[in-house]
């Protein structure tokens, strides 16, 4: 079961704060793996990208299914989605739907479709490490 720490980043209005940040690695195209750190958001609907990751990945940006996502404060952004196999620690690997953004200011997101479903995600504000193993019974591999 991957345990992650949680991060202090900063912010505009609040100073530094703790994130919960997982590392898991993103299967591009041609196979290989690349590892990325995202913030594990149980507010978010899909996971996303900035719009460079479409090509560190080998994908075609527009070739994914074009969505409009809109923030808690009201921005929004044009996405388009691509499912890629995501690996938790060493142990968990599944297909994902990942939401690339047209544009690089977007923050990097773990979201839950794909993913919450699949995975016991328990957030430890006292330890400040988040946890993820499989839901009991399921099958998560690609």
């Amino acid at each position: 079961m991957p345990i992650y720490p949680w991060q202090r980043r900063p912010t505009e209005s609040f100073g530094e704060v703790w994130v919960s940040i997982a590392e898991l690695q993103v299967q591009g195209r041609a196979g290989r793996w690349h590892t990325l750190a995202v913030q594990i958001d149980s507010g978010a609907v899909i996971s996303l990208l900035r719009r460079s990751y479409a090509d560190l990945f080998g994908v075609r940006l527009e070739s994914g299914t074009r969505v409009a996502l809109h923030s808690v404060a009201g921005g929004q952004a044009t996405a388009f989605v691509h499912e890629f196999p995501v690996r938790f620690g060493n142990e968990l690997t599944m297909t994902v739907p990942v939401a690339i953004a047209d544009r690089e200011t977007v923050p990097t997101l773990l979201g839950r479709l794909g993913v919450f479903e699949h995975l016991h995600i328990a957030f430890d504000g006292a330890k400040r490490h988040t946890s993820i193993e499989p839901v009991s019974g399921g099958d998560h591999a690609v």
